[in-house]
């Protein structure tokens, strides 16, 4: 038996891929008609056809490289023909939705391929698993991807190997060098898609220009990935499991603040992830968010409001910790919240503060729509630590227009009622008071005139009433 298929076999055991083929009626593979899915279909037509399970292929033309891209759906249409293997295509134009969502193209191209898989999965007859064919090179590109952003241990644990129960990467411990040899020795064709040589991809610029400096230093940095995540995988699982089991045990509402501080960072951490998702965040949370949730679960005092994306926000009041869809109603502004710049705003009754590097007219929050009503720059490398929002404190001070004043006299001259005074908020950094909206920012942090930084744009919307 030749290498690539001991390692497609081992890989069907190591990862109980095997068995899910089994459990299963239907093996959609997803078909770009590159040497690794021309690898794929093969392989895996052998195996499930032998087990009598039905094979189809899934086939995205992403309509970004024109006629060539027709060329290789009629070629994948060919092939799966000659393989026996019946085909479903789907024509997607990416360029245009990445251009109207505002994502880039890599990444609207696989949010894309992902939902045709589940459409054709929710279709096919009987219970369906989808196998892609990312191999031991894919693998090593997305660890040095996720190193650069700054991965946890989940990122750095590379590709699953199977995800959800119902996507396995059967080609997971081939290199793409093996893949290729298979085909040259047993003539089999495939498409070459040219823009895989466009460096202003990241992956590509990784792949043709990183993996290369990488392989002088490491015979197979491919195959030392694979260990390195399996190692990692492992650990990722075991704390997962304890995360679940705290889940089982304390459910997923309210939680104790004390039951929350009793947790280590690493099992807090994914517990936290848990309880925003279970609340109806779509994906896991970045790792600015989790650290100011640990901050406030461990360190803070008092009443702790955070905006999360998807409409989310944690909680903390008394001895409760809790993850609310939708805005929450604050009668005063009693906690320090994280104002996270070009992040989710800070909503209290029918106001909302954001800091933005893009402020526009208007912003769309839990379905309301809110309407720019101040907007103050201010310099980025002014600024002392990161923006914070919390309410009015006995003896503050702010300074602006070359004189310190007292907040509560501010107060006063404007006639604010004294029962709407700890609903007033107040942007501050490591200095103290940036701004309060209807007053001047503070001393020092406006930008000079025909300054070139971009700056960091404070902003206070109020919310369309119809």
């Amino acid at each position: 038996m030749d290498g690539i298929k001991k390692r497609f076999n081992k890989a069907l055991r190591e990862f109980a891929i095997d068995r899910l083929i089994k459990e299963s009626d239907t093996v959609i593979v997803g078909f770009s008609g590159g040497a690794d899915s021309r690898v794929l279909l093969s392989l895996m037509t052998e195996y499930a056809h032998n087990l009598g399970k039905k094979v189809l292929c899934a086939h995205v033309n992403h309509m970004i490289r024109g006629e060539e891209a027709n060329r290789d759906e009629n070629n994948c249409v060919t092939w799966a023909k000659e393989c026996g293997v019946p085909i479903k295509v789907c024509r997607i134009d990416v360029p245009a939705i990445a251009e109207r969502e505002g994502k880039g193209i890599e990444e609207t191209a696989r949010d894309e391929r992902y939902k045709f898989f589940e459409k054709v999965a929710s279709e096919a007859e009987g219970k369906s698993i989808i196998a892609t064919a990312h191999n031991a090179d894919d693998n090593l590109e997305t660890v040095i991807f996720n190193l650069i952003r700054g991965s946890g241990t989940r990122g750095m644990a590379g590709i699953p190997p199977v995800r959800d129960g119902k996507y396995v990467r059967p080609l997971i411990l081939c290199s793409s060098s093996l893949i290729r040899e298979y085909c040259l020795e047993n003539g089999i064709t495939y498409n070459v898609d040219i823009t895989n040589l466009d460096t202003e991809y990241t992956r590509n610029y990784i792949r043709n220009s990183i993996v290369p400096l990488l392989e002088n230093i490491s015979r197979d940095p491919a195959d030392a990935a694979i260990r390195m995540c399996s190692v990692l995988r492992t650990d990722e699982e075991f704390i997962s499991s304890l995360a679940d089991g705290y889940i089982i045990e304390h459910g997923k509402g309210p939680q104790a603040l004390s039951s929350m501080r009793s947790l280590h960072d690493a099992l807090l951490s994914r517990v936290i992830d848990r309880l925003y998702r279970s609340a109806g965040g779509a994906r896991s949370l970045s790792k600015t968010h989790v650290d100011s949730i640990i901050d406030a679960v461990k360190r803070k005092e008092g009443v702790v409001y955070i905006s999360l994306p998807d409409g989310i926000r944690f909680c903390r009041s008394g001895n409760t910790v809790d993850f609310v869809k939708g805005s929450v109603i604050i009668e005063g502004i009693d906690g320090i919240i994280p104002l996270i710049v070009d992040g989710d705003p800070f909503v209290f009754g029918d106001f909302a503060l954001t800091a933005s590097t893009f402020p526009s007219q208007t912003i769309v929050y839990d379905g309301n729509i809110y309407n720019l009503s101040i907007h103050k720059l201010t310099k980025f490398d002014k600024i002392k630590c990161d923006f914070q929002v919390r309410g009015r404190s006995p003896g503050d001070t702010y300074r602006f227009g070359g004189m310190t004043r007292k907040v509560k006299k501010l107060f006063c001259d404007k006639k604010i009622p004294a029962e709407k005074r700890g609903s007033v908020p107040l942007v501050t950094d490591n200095d103290g008071i940036v701004w309060i909206p209807g007053f001047p920012l503070r001393d020092g942090v406006s930008p000079e005139p025909q300054c070139n930084d971009p700056g960091v744009s404070l902003c206070f919307y109020v919310k369309n009433v119809k």
